[in-house]
């Protein structure tokens, strides 16, 4: 069975680092990804009923924080 229809995932503090496979939780509305090792986030566009996004303690590229703008303009609450 997939998690296709999880609307909720806080992976705080997991050392996470590549989003890919979070590309296909088209359900999730809230993502909490504090304080992790992420640096890319362009994946995340993918996930069109996303409203509320944690990125603080990231170190992200100045790409993906340009990439945190355009989900920002799609209406996300991203807090960085």
């Amino acid at each position: 069975a997939g998690l296709t229809g999880l609307t909720e995932l806080y992976l705080r503090e997991n050392t996470v680092s590549d989003l890919t496979t979070l590309a296909g939780l088209t359900s999730l509305t809230h993502l909490c990804l504090f304080s992790n090792s992420i640096t890319d986030v362009i994946h995340l566009a993918e996930l069109t009923n996303l409203s509320l996004l944690t990125l603080s303690g990231n170190p992200l590229t100045e790409a993906a924080k340009q990439d945190v703008e355009t989900l920002r303009s799609r209406g996300v609450t991203v807090i960085f």
